[in-house]
């Protein structure tokens, strides 16, 4: 049933305008096989074969959009140095994102390195700075937000933790969306979700709720009344929380309601979050009640969750 409803509104995703905003980041892979092990240390040899670069972070929303069909815009902050460069260059040749930024001059873009043998990730190596933002940024960042808010049918927040948002700036752009009808998804990665204060949607996943009470659930019923708890205290329209191999549960005033997991195999969990989000804003962006665009993002997240790295959802993935 999940998959007639992805087919049915893949075409009208093309009408969809979302603007996304957060932390941009470059997602690279070192791929090789690892056969022996370093006489140095305890840890394998990576022989390098090939490395492959990805748009990550609010890129990677972006590009789960622009993948079917969507127009996505990414509003983010972008340095000179060459990891800036190869995600400028990353974004041109993607047909469906359009991007807002500003050019910061002693600022050097995020970047993970992976590397991976044989499809098992060794290590994750990261670079980055997340002490950038000054008062002259955040008003240039926010005058740019509200010139192009106004031409878009939903917003996505990517909170990475990598210097971008503060309470000033995400409480500029909640209210904004608040004020005018718009609805504003989160990504949150605090454990304080009172910077989400007045968001349309947050989605955290189990841990990142568990994080906020300061304690690991041990069943169900603790995260229902957990997730009853946040919607009410923050001031949400609705909370969904995904749990992995476990499905999802949507929150809202007059209950919550339970969403299986449709994933055949789960693989590589990475950037399943990003799609998910993306998924609830294309539903919304054409009219689709939450519960269907809930459905949407689940059946899309399955699908991903079987493959390797930050992947998204193609149309030849939905056609299969």
């Amino acid at each position: 049933m999940s998959q007639i409803l992805l087919k049915n509104n893949i075409k009208k995703f093309r009408r969809s305008n979302i603007l996304c905003i957060g932390d941009i980041i470059l997602d690279e892979y070192i791929y090789g096989t690892a056969e022996r092990i370093s006489p140095e240390a305890p840890v394998p040899i990576l022989l390098e074969s090939n490395k492959s670069c990805q748009l990550g972070g609010v890129g990677n929303v972006a590009r789960n959009i622009s993948a079917v069909g969507g127009n996505a815009h990414i509003l983010s902050v972008i340095g000179h140095d060459l990891i800036s460069k190869s995600i400028l260059d990353l974004i041109k040749r993607e047909k469906n994102i359009s991007s807002t930024f500003v050019k910061l001059r002693d600022y050097s873009a995020p970047v993970k390195k992976r590397y991976v043998s044989n499809k098992t990730q060794l290590l994750r190596v990261d670079n980055e700075n997340i002490h950038y933002m000054k008062l002259n940024i955040k008003e240039k960042l926010l005058k740019k937000f509200k010139k192009i808010a106004k031409y878009f049918d939903v917003i996505i927040v990517s909170d990475y933790g990598k210097g971008f948002f503060d309470r000033d700036i995400l409480s500029s752009i909640l209210k904004y969306g608040k004020k005018n009808g718009l609805s504003t998804l989160v990504d949150p990665k605090r454990d304080d979700f009172s910077f989400y204060y007045d968001a349309f949607m947050i989605t955290p996943n189990k841990n990142e709720l568990s994080l906020v009470f300061g304690k690991k659930f041990r069943n169900k019923n603790e995260i229902i009344k957990a997730g009853k708890e946040t919607l009410t205290k923050y001031n949400l329209n609705y909370l969904l929380v995904t749990l992995s191999e476990e499905g999802m549960i949507l929150f809202k005033s007059n209950g919550h309601t339970k969403f299986l997991t449709t994933a055949k195999e789960v693989y590589d969990v990475s950037g399943a979050g990003d799609t998910v989000i993306a998924f609830v804003a294309l539903g919304l962006s054409v009219n689709l009640g939450i519960e269907k665009c809930i459905k949407l993002a689940n059946i899309a997240a399955g699908i991903v969750v079987g493959k390797s790295g930050t992947a998204v959802l193609s149309n030849k993935d939905i056609k299969k």
